[in-house]
């Protein structure tokens, strides 16, 4: 136990985990660990959390190098990176239940999820772990662990995006494209480059983006997969509204409707034609902008796709705010920020925030828009978001001092 822990990823381990990488019961864990407690060599810091002192760790991993064969140590890895993995999906699930469901082609990882149950739990989860998920996500790969690196990395997407840690985010995708490679599987390398690209798009890396976008393009397509090929247009419409040509994202989000009808998916479909819609507002055709979101807001609500329909109030919010409907546009915007505040999406948050900071100010209640304008920089401060922090910076010294 001493020596395991010590080889152990991230900077403590909790009685699950630890009991995933020696394969012990939990009751036989925590009385080994009481043990080790009790000599001064593990801290409980938090209930059920526990922590080496550098020095003893040191001395720990090397008992471990020296005292287990290397084929025990390495299952013993493989067993808490597994655990790691298959427990991030289940939170993911819970975070996002409606997502494209994780390839069904991957080779299984190690069983034993710990069980989360709510939504608020896996978030509640995915904070306390976060360190060690991206340290486990770094041992796997260096030690050939691919099928629970490349679930790390996809079942960490979702809250990465909600909580804006876009430089994670991108890290991990980056390096799990040599999972791909390495395990020889198309649909792995077209799912990693199109999530990749997604991630260069909402950091403004044009270029980058779209050359992941285009592989993920090509690999779907040979592969068979309307689906992931639907996806990716809508990712590379993304990739040009960062990049400010609403005309050719208007183009992808066609594409991505036109499959996303033929395949029986309604909160995709909703997904669809709210992108679509978005575009129709930001360039000015504002009836046909209304027609598509309507008809995404319904579909999202029969189907309780809840971040979708945050989305596309969001859009309706927009178009309101274009056609001078302020009371209208706050009203949508509130219903968006209060379903994106019970998910948990910071990054999301972040934007309606700003926004509703706009149409406070075009309505002539500038101390409500310094609120929201304020509340808004804060967040993108801490995202590390900084152009856009920059950008209500500039709002914020512009509307004069604060009543």
């Amino acid at each position: 136990m001493f020596g395991l822990i010590g080889q152990a990823p991230g900077p403590d381990i909790s009685l699950a985990a630890a009991s995933a990488l020696t394969a012990l019961p939990v009751p036989r864990v925590r009385s080994h660990l009481r043990g080790l407690e009790e000599a001064h060599l593990v801290q409980e810091t938090r209930p059920g959390r526990y922590r080496m002192h550098d020095l003893v760790r040191l001395y720990a991993a090397e008992r471990a190098a020296q005292d287990q064969p290397g084929d025990a140590l390495d299952a013993a890895l493989r067993g808490l990176a597994g655990f790691y993995a298959a427990t991030a999906h289940d939170g993911d699930r819970l975070l996002s239940p409606q997502r494209t469901p994780f390839g069904t082609d991957l080779p299984d990882v190690t069983p034993g999820a710990h069980p989360l149950g709510t939504a608020e739990t896996a978030l509640s989860w995915f904070e306390a772990e976060h360190l060690c998920l991206l340290d486990t996500h770094r041992c796997a790969m260096a030690r050939g662990h691919y099928p629970q690196a490349w679930q790390l990395a996809w079942s960490l997407d979702t809250f990465h995006w909600r909580q804006g840690n876009l430089d994670d985010r991108t890290a991990m995708l980056r390096a799990t494209l040599a999972a791909g490679e390495s395990m020889g599987d198309r649909a792995q390398r077209a799912l990693a480059h199109r999530l990749l690209g997604r991630a260069h798009a909402a950091q403004g890396r044009h270029e980058e983006a779209l050359a992941d976008l285009r592989v993920a393009l090509t690999l779907f397509e040979e592969a068979g997969d309307p689906a992931g090929r639907a996806q990716t247009h809508l990712n590379l419409a993304l990739a040009w509204e960062k990049h400010g040509d609403d005309r050719q994202a208007l183009a992808h989000a066609l594409k991505n409707l036109r499959v996303r009808r033929t395949l029986h998916s309604p909160p995709r479909e909703a997904e669809a034609l709210n992108a679509v819609g978005w575009y129709h507002a930001r360039l000015g055709h504002h009836e046909r902008s209304r027609r598509y979101c309507e008809e995404a807001l319904a579909l999202c609500r029969r189907h309780r796709f809840r971040e979708g329909e945050a989305f596309t109030l969001d859009s309706l919010g927009y178009l309101a705010h274009r056609t001078g409907a302020h009371a209208l546009a706050l009203a949508h915007y509130g219903r968006a920020l209060a379903l994106r505040r019970e998910l948990g999406d910071a990054f999301e948050e972040a934007d309606t925030l700003a926004k509703m900071g706009d149409v406070c100010h075009a309505s002539g209640r500038p101390a409500e828009a310094r609120e929201a304008w304020e509340q808004a920089r804060s967040r993108y401060l801490a995202q590390r978001r900084l152009g856009q922090a920059a950008e209500v910076e500039g709002k914020l010294a512009r509307s004069g001092p604060p009543d």
